[in-house]
């Protein structure tokens, strides 16, 4: 499953869902082929940096079959800065979103299950855009969770503003705004995200430490979209996106 994506990112090519080729398979199989999958990866765009979270809208829990968000990783090289080019012809789909990020500080080592415990890992948090892209074929079977899991999470860059002090701002009450050339085409409340940020967090700190992979200084975490994400294809992808993340200050990305 592993070889099959890594092939439709070298190629590039796009490919049938895992789940359609293969038959259904486990969250947990999932996260083996992510794991393998990173191991490749891992020598193309340097070392996993973090985490990217999906799901995060409890409305789509029983849409797909889940009680729990699921995540990708990110590694350091697909990282940006704020005003970097990116080219649509690289893309099969543009995929974006403003989110909120989380720096870690220290190592996660003990449950966490408040948000006053969980600051305490926190060295920074960020206004940030997740680019995704789509190696799947949406002619070839849905996406499921699995699917997700195991590609993932199509993570292609990602951009982190300026750090901002962690205990400076509610980030339960933060509206972001992405807009394209100057227009709105995303916007969402901090608060669609698990009812906070936080409790991305905090689910994504338990499950790698129950996994045996505990969140360690340095590691970024995406929390996940706030609204339905902004996608084009070809020209359609290309312009000016700035987000707006209020307190947490502006990002742009370029793509042309």
């Amino acid at each position: 499953m592993a070889m099959v994506l890594l092939k439709a990112r070298s190629l590039p090519e796009r490919v049938a869902t895992l789940s359609a080729t293969y038959g259904d398979f486990t969250i947990p199989q999932a996260y083996l082929v992510q794991a393998r999958l990173a191991e490749h990866l891992a020598k193309i765009w340097g070392s996993v940096q973090g985490y990217k979270i999906g799901f995060t809208a409890k409305s789509e829990w029983a849409e797909f079959g889940i009680n729990e968000p699921a995540h990708g990783l990110i590694f350091h090289e697909q990282m940006i800065s704020n005003g970097d080019t990116l080219h649509a012809k690289n893309f099969f789909t543009f995929i974006i979103e403003a989110e909120i990020a989380f720096r870690i500080g220290r190592v996660v080592e003990v449950p966490v299950n408040a948000r006053e415990e969980a600051a305490k890992f926190v060295e920074s948090v960020h206004a940030s855009f997740d680019i995704s892209d789509n190696w799947y074929d949406a002619g070839k079977g849905a996406v499921k969770v699995v699917d997700f899991i195991a590609n993932s999470g199509g993570s292609r860059h990602y951009a982190l503003g300026p750090p901002v002090n962690v205990q400076q701002w509610d980030l339960n009450n933060i509206t972001l705004t992405l807009y394209r050339d100057g227009e709105i085409v995303y916007a969402g409340h901090s608060s669609a995200v698990m009812d906070s940020p936080w409790n991305a967090l905090i689910w994504l700190a338990n499950h790698e430490l129950e996994r045996g992979s505990p969140l360690q200084p340095g590691c970024v975490v995406l929390t996940g979209k706030v609204a339905p994400y902004y996608r084009a294809q070809g020209d359609a992808a290309k312009g000016a996106y700035t987000a707006d993340c209020g307190p947490l200050g502006k990002i742009t990305v370029i793509v042309n």
